[in-house]
């Protein structure tokens, strides 16, 4: 369906996608990074290639109580490209830290972008089908704007995250 997923893509990194490796990458720091994106980011919604693998790579080292770099290291060549990235990520300096917005908050915003991102493209395959739209349609575009006011908050757009991914699920 139209709010389906860009293709996975190896090359270009969206700005959302390095931020959130940016963060992920220390996630021995911050082990309630992994359970958050575990539990709120179906890793399908990022579409750069490296970066899911990172993403996946950190969620095993949380899970395993592991090094990340272990983790990548194990993967064997086929993660070679993973590995220098993220080498280069942990040289970079912490871009987020200090009491008044912590990492989780960061990947919380950086989660609900993504869901923004995904329901926008959705109610625009919606918009684009024209006189083609159907009741079902219709309803689903109010749903949309409703959820996409929800999504500016962590509160609120959580709910919706749950049952957008319970009918992505299901």
């Amino acid at each position: 369906p139209g709010g389906a997923a860009p293709a996975a893509r190896a090359d270009r990194i969206p700005p959302e996608e390095q931020s959130l490796c940016e963060l992920i990458i220390h996630v021995a720091d911050y082990p309630e990074l992994a359970a958050v994106i575990a539990e709120y980011l179906p890793l399908e919604m990022v579409s750069n290639l490296k970066c899911r693998q990172l993403i996946t790579c950190a969620l095993d080292a949380a899970s395993h109580n592991s090094d990340l770099l272990e983790e990548l290291l194990a993967e064997g060549e086929s993660s070679a490209h993973v590995l220098e990235y993220a080498e280069a990520l942990l040289s970079a300096p912490v871009k987020v830290s200090g009491r008044e917005y912590s990492p989780k908050e960061a990947v919380q915003d950086l989660i609900l972008g993504f869901w923004r991102n995904r329901l926008n493209r959705e109610r625009k395959a919606i918009l684009a089908k024209g006189s083609e739209r159907s009741p079902e349609d219709a309803e689903r575009r109010t749903q949309i704007t409703y959820d996409l006011k929800s999504l500016r908050q962590w509160r609120t757009g959580r709910e919706v995250i749950a049952i957008e991914r319970a009918t992505l699920e299901g």
